[in-house]
């Protein structure tokens, strides 16, 4: 299965066009201007990074089972194997646990027979499970996004309140 670890975090995934807004107001764009997290303090945002929030979105749909497939996809620019890289930015923790993590989680989700898929030789079974997995994932992130949107209808500063607003946020979307 490590192989099919590497495909999947090789893979750029998308989310729905609709909350490309969420990313331009509640994260930071690229490493320009030195420190994520201290510019996203000055910016008023929430998350240092974009995939830090797609993170979040994830966790979020994943934890209330919201899907939502894509209507309009938007390449997310960032390879997952991408996210947290230690050489980007010194002290920072890298992000291969919570990667695995959301494998993980993907893996117990996805519809794809695993051992089947182990005693196949075949390379294409293994893109087409990996293909699968990532369409699962952007539609539980979609879901999230969704979920934010909803809320900061509700109230437009909710997450900037307190820093404790995002987690609360997600602790009160977990379903037993």
């Amino acid at each position: 299965m490590k192989y099919l670890k590497d495909i999947w975090a090789e893979r750029t995934p998308n989310y729905n066009e609709d909350y490309q807004y969420l990313f331009d107001k509640l994260a930071n764009k690229g490493n320009e201007g030195g420190d994520n997290e201290e510019r996203a303090k000055e910016t008023g945002r929430v998350f240092a990074t974009q995939y830090e929030l797609y993170i979040y979105a994830f966790f979020l749909g994943l934890y209330a089972n919201q899907l939502q497939e894509s209507t309009k996809k938007v390449n997310f620019g960032h390879k997952i194997s991408e996210w947290g890289k230690k050489s980007r930015k010194t002290g920072r923790e890298s992000f291969v646990e919570i990667q695995s993590f959301i494998l993980t989680a993907l893996i117990t989700k996805c519809d794809v027979d695993f051992i089947l898929l182990e005693r196949s030789a075949e390379e294409d079974d293994i893109k087409t499970a990996v293909s699968k997995i990532i369409e699962l994932m952007e539609s539980y992130t979609n879901g999230g996004l969704q979920l934010i949107k909803e809320k900061l209808e509700d109230n437009d500063n909710y997450f900037i309140t307190s820093s404790e607003s995002p987690m609360n946020f997600l602790f009160s979307k977990i379903k037993n």
